[in-house]
This record gives C-alpha cells, sequence and structure tokens, in this order.
C-alpha cells in the first residue's frame, strides 16, 4: 500500500490511499469505543438485575413504615432521626408539595393560558401564573418520607 502511494504521481490516487487508512484507524478507534461501551453497559444491566429486588423490597418496608406513622401516636412527628449514620427521616404529611419541573408542552400550554387572562402581561407575571399553577397541581394528599443522607 505504502508503495503504491510512494511510485504514484496522481494527486487523487495518493489523496484516495490516504483516506482509506485514515478511515480503517477510524473504524478501528470507532470499534474500541462501542466494545468499552458494550462492556460498560453490560455492567449495569447486570447490577441493575441485582438492584431491582432491593428496591422493592425498599418500597414494602417503605408502606408498611408509612402505614404506622398515619396512626395517631405519630401526628407530632416530622423527622426521624437515625443515630446508626446520622441520616434522617423527612415525613411528608398530606398537604406537602412535590418537587417539580415542567416539560415543555406543559409550559406551553400555561404561556398560551396566561395570555388568555386579562391582567397586564409581563415576566414576572407569567412566571408567577406558571409556578401558582403547577405548584397547585402538584400539592400531595398522602403520606410519604424521604431519608435525608448526610456525606
Amino acid at each position: 500500500m505504502w508503495l503504491a502511494i510512494a511510485i504514484c504521481e496522481n494527486g487523487f490516487f495518493l489523496l484516495c490511499m490516504i483516506y482509506c487508512k485514515m478511515a480503517a484507524e477510524n473504524v478501528e478507534h470507532l470499534r474500541n469505543a462501542v466494545m468499552r461501551y458494550k462492556e460498560i453497559d453490560d455492567r449495569v444491566i447486570a447490577l441493575n438485575r441485582q438492584i431491582t429486588p432491593l428496591r422493592d423490597a425498599r418500597a414494602a418496608v417503605k408502606d408498611e413504615l408509612l402505614d404506622i406513622i398515619r396512626l395517631p401516636a405519630f401526628a407530632n412527628y416530622e423527622k426521624l432521626d437515625i443515630r446508626e449514620d446520622g441520616s434522617s427521616i423527612k415525613i411528608r404529611k398530606p398537604g406537602w408539595q412535590a418537587p417539580w419541573s415542567l416539560p415543555k408542552m406543559r409550559m406551553n400550554d400555561l404561556i398560551r393560558e396566561y395570555f388568555q387572562t386579562p391582567a397586564p402581561h409581563n415576566a414576572n407575571s407569567c412566571i408567577a401564573f406558571i409556578n401558582q399553577r403547577q405548584t397547585a397541581s402538584l400539592r400531595k394528599e398522602t403520606y410519604d418520607i424521604e431519608r435525608i443522607v448526610r456525606e
């Protein structure tokens, strides 16, 4: 291959030979990257297979814990501290506000709705309108818990 390049006087052929060599190197580089990605992805899949039963078990214990927290004896509890590791469990009672994000389609709907109101329109009132509408839709009327882990 290099001999053909050395004796060839045709510039097009020379460029073609160089391009073919670079393409072969790029394909090999691509192949190596794909194989590394596949190996990591296989490990993630294997770990997910192991963690799914743990998540199911955690959900079952969470349901049990929520049943206990609903009892009148625990009505005043806001947080449970775990001495062993310094973490805590925050208790969310009915009426708590779920965190939210705003998908593009929902944002478009809310902006259109805002501009249909008769009030004067500006950026701050638009933001307040969106926040009020979205916040109201995400108020939860159930108990929940969140573990806070200090690192």
